[in-house]
């Protein structure tokens, strides 16, 4: 092959691979993102669990913090 045409040759497989990394770093940019939204939303899920299990220890005890009577405080069951 002539140096040209082998440079050249060369040339579009860098242009292949440029344009294949410039997809894969997109991917990768979107699947961090989604794993973003993920922890956040298992964040949240986890947080509105441990409260619910926390209300319903308090109201073993007999306290009832959900009570909005007098702007939210806990009552006594």
């Amino acid at each position: 092959m002539e140096p040209d045409g082998e440079i050249a040759q060369l040339r579009e497989q860098l242009a292949v691979e440029q344009q294949r990394t410039e997809r894969l770093e997109h991917r990768v940019a979107e699947l961090i993102h989604e794993r973003s939204q993920l922890y956040n939303e298992l964040h949240v899920h986890w947080a509105r669990q441990k409260a619910s299990d926390l209300t319903d220890e308090l109201l073993r005890f007999g306290i009832d913090i959900d009570s909005e009577d007098d702007g939210g405080s806990p009552d006594r069951v």
